[in-house]
């Protein structure tokens, strides 16, 4: 952890306000094709209430959190988890063997 992190009247590392497709695999234990789908229905369900929707592969996490009936804070550790403490590497998303392969370009800082 860092020093900012750890600083008065800092509440908290960020982490980010929407699930992705593997988040929605990881909490629901359901397949990438249902994934794509819920996600899609909470998005409508966004832009019917007139409220943002994330574009690409991308829903907002209370809203998911909320049509599921999942605690937040159970919706924020699997992101946390998939994202690395910190929220800068996928840390167990099996990006290391990406890595090993080649696969993956080296922009990360």
């Amino acid at each position: 952890m860092s020093a900012l992190e750890t600083a008065p009247g800092v509440v908290g590392v960020v982490v980010r306000a929407y699930v992705v497709v593997d988040d929605v695999m990881q909490l629901l234990g359901c397949k990438k094709s249902l994934a794509y789908k819920t996600i899609k229905k909470i998005n409508a369900q966004e832009e019917k209430a007139g409220r943002y929707a994330f574009p690409g592969a991308k829903a907002n996490k209370y809203s998911f959190a909320d049509s599921f009936g999942i605690p937040v804070e159970f919706v924020d550790a699997v992101i946390r988890k998939r994202d690395g403490e910190d929220g800068r590497g996928a840390k167990d998303c099996g990006t290391e063997d990406h890595e090993e392969k080649g696969l993956t370009s080296d922009r990360r800082g």
